[in-house]
């Protein structure tokens, strides 16, 4: 096996933490999650506060021209919640990409209407890694992504770099590959 890579930052929400024997660990920022359920939090509460104001404070002749409004204002409010209950999950549990010996860690892409946790998969549901770069403009986008069986996906790190930059995310998907002994698919997007 080849030489460990550093702890380092791979962008401002994802770090490279360990690289060791005991495995390779990649961990996400809270602070972006907090800030997302603070945020859904806020527009769920106005938007149902507004919606209460609005048909309370109608009078009946006009009752005709408010309601569209307050069933929108009702809609955001209502679908505020599963978002808040994703973030709040995802705040609670952390984000991350753990290879360790007992399989590998991660939140899976699509996680339902409230959003999975963490799920822990044995190395032999691990079909391939997937990097991913997009230029668009100034800045080019770096994705990491694990595919599984069964066509699931686990959650790696999004790194925006200025374009013409070395991918900050190559070396981690080569490293990875490396211990599990798969080939890394780039996909220019």
């Amino acid at each position: 096996m080849g030489e460990p890579l550093r702890p380092r930052a791979l962008g401002p929400r994802w770090r490279l933490e360990r690289d060791d024997e005991q495995g390779l660990v990649l961990r996400a920022s809270t602070s972006g999650e907090a800030r997302r359920l603070a945020g859904l939090l806020v527009v769920g509460l106005a938007s149902a506060v507004s919606a209460w104001a609005l048909v309370e404070a109608t009078p009946g002749e006009l009752e005709l021209v408010t309601w569209p409004p307050a069933a929108l204002l009702g809609v955001v409010a209502v679908l505020s919640l599963p978002a808040a209950v994703r973030a709040g999950r995802r705040l609670a549990s952390g984000v991350d990409l753990a290879l360790t010996r007992a399989g590998l860690r991660g939140t899976p892409v699509a996680g339902g209407l409230l959003g999975a946790g963490p799920v822990t998969v044995p190395l032999a549901e691990v079909r391939g890694l997937e990097l991913k770069r997009r230029d668009d403009g100034p800045l080019q986008l770096c994705s990491l992504e694990v595919e599984l069986a069964g066509g699931r996906r686990l959650e790696g790190p999004l790194v925006a770099v200025p374009a013409g930059e070395p991918d900050p995310l190559a070396p981690v998907a080569a490293r990875l590959a490396e211990r599990l002994g798969l080939p890394v698919l780039k996909t220019d997007i």
